[in-house]
């Protein structure tokens, strides 16, 4: 039901007609469908590309509790330091979150997101994971977040 996008550049799935109704059920970041056609041993099989549009959570991040894993050291005070860190420094976009803190006041509603090019985990909420799993959605990898994501309240 998900298929790699290694292919396709931009942040998103590619997915079964039968995973977009199910997705379509769900309180989903901003996004757009795109009907997609894969071909495989001469069979034309209808998909779709769903393209996060706007999945950047940055300015929710709560630096100073946030660890990166490419650079352990780094402490960063706020959304501006990591701009300017990110302008002077991570010129080619390297850093790489290993732990993330969201602030109070991100949307923890969101039943599927993505933070941003330095944490780039596709985050799914405990009730879509359920429903995968009810409906034996193929093709994912499911892995516990709890270490690496925390929400301030």
């Amino acid at each position: 039901d998900t298929i790699s996008s290694a292919y396709i550049g931009g942040r998103g799935l590619l997915v079964s007609e039968r995973f977009q109704r199910l997705l379509q059920n769900f309180n989903l970041t901003k996004h757009i469908f795109f009907p997609a056609t894969v071909i495989k041993e001469d069979k034309v099989v209808k998909y779709f590309w769903m393209h996060l549009v706007d999945s950047d959570y940055r300015t929710n991040v709560i630096f100073p509790k946030t660890k990166f894993s490419n650079w352990p050291k780094l402490k960063l005070k706020d959304y501006q330091d990591y701009l300017r860190f990110n302008k002077d420094e991570d010129k080619f976009g390297l850093l790489r979150a290993g732990k993330v803190t969201l602030d109070k006041f991100f949307d923890t509603t969101l039943d599927l997101f993505m933070i941003s090019e330095f944490d780039q985990n596709l985050y799914a909420s405990q009730k879509l994971i359920d429903a995968i799993k009810e409906n034996k959605i193929t093709g994912l990898q499911i892995d516990d977040a709890m270490d690496i994501l925390k929400f301030e309240k």
